[in-house]
């Protein structure tokens, strides 16, 4: 095995190896803490709304009062980004990552063509390997797996313009994931 086991719990690795990837994340005690969390990270913004198509988010935004739209506008203003919120299949601990799939609603366009992406995860979907990761997801879905599976690994970089790290070239500049208690 290619990972070294730890004695920390697995939410502490994912919190830690999550942030090495440039991902910014919140720890919540409960689901308002997570209300007062997304309020004060928009209004520290100054984002307006947010972009989901989840009826759980719908309800964590809309208590934090946080105006919500449920598909993509026909047109952005360069200063108005876009913001996503959706929830995840389950959490990856020893990656920093999170398995995203096409039986969400949120549908594949939306991990690449919002500005900045928030996830809500709980801590009962932190499984430590990608191996759990694929096996939670079966598990889920009566040992069929969605056609597609992402793992998703910090906000989108890539180093194809003149071998220089650019953050957003590709999907979200900033990703916030808040992983709840529970």
């Amino acid at each position: 095995e290619i990972f070294l086991k730890s004695e920390e719990a697995p939410e502490i690795i994912f919190a830690e190896k999550f942030s090495e990837l440039h991902g910014n994340f919140i720890f919540c005690l409960n689901e308002d803490e997570l209300t007062e969390n997304l309020k004060d990270l928009f209004a520290e913004k100054n984002w307006q709304q947010a972009l989901s198509k989840e009826e759980e988010i719908f309800y964590f935004l809309t208590k934090a009062g946080i105006k919500v739209i449920d598909k993509f506008p026909e047109s952005t203003i360069a200063e108005n980004a876009l913001i996503g919120v959706s929830l995840c299949e389950c959490v990856v601990a020893n990656t920093g990552s999170f398995i995203v799939s096409s039986k969400q609603l949120t549908g594949r366009k939306f991990f690449v063509d919002t500005d900045v992406h928030i996830v809500i995860a709980f801590t009962a979907q932190v499984i430590n390997s990608v191996q759990d990761g694929f096996n939670f997801v079966k598990t889920k879905y009566d040992n069929k797996l969605p056609s597609m599976l992402t793992l998703i690994s910090g906000p989108s970089k890539t180093a194809d313009i003149e071998q220089s790290l650019v953050y957003g070239a590709h999907g979200p500049k900033e990703l916030y994931f808040f992983l709840v208690e529970g």
